[in-house]
């Protein structure tokens, strides 16, 4: 399971068990990936790197719109080169 906020998260395995953890979360909106993915797994330790790099490209600024870490819950800017603790700290748009 990983909490992205505190009331977000993903569930993950057999779905006969998802789906008891479901049933028991009552009317929570549910969106079930068609694609299997598993990124933390001993067996995806040699593309790591590469996964890695897919996740951390160059972003841009958009005039007028916000993002959110999910790590922290900060707004964000675009990082220019300095520490990636500024670049959480800049003020947003």
């Amino acid at each position: 399971m990983v909490v992205n906020a505190p009331r977000s998260c993903v569930i993950g395995g057999a779905e006969s068990e998802a789906a008891r953890v479901l049933a028991r979360l009552g009317d929570a909106p549910v969106v079930r990936l068609d694609y299997p993915i598993a990124a933390h797994v001993p067996e995806l330790a040699a593309v790591g790197p590469e996964y890695r790099r897919l996740h951390h490209r160059p972003t841009v600024d958009v005039p007028g719109l916000r993002f959110y870490s999910g790590a922290t819950g900060e707004a964000y800017r675009r990082c220019h080169g300095g520490s990636r603790r500024q670049c959480h700290a800049a003020a947003p748009p």
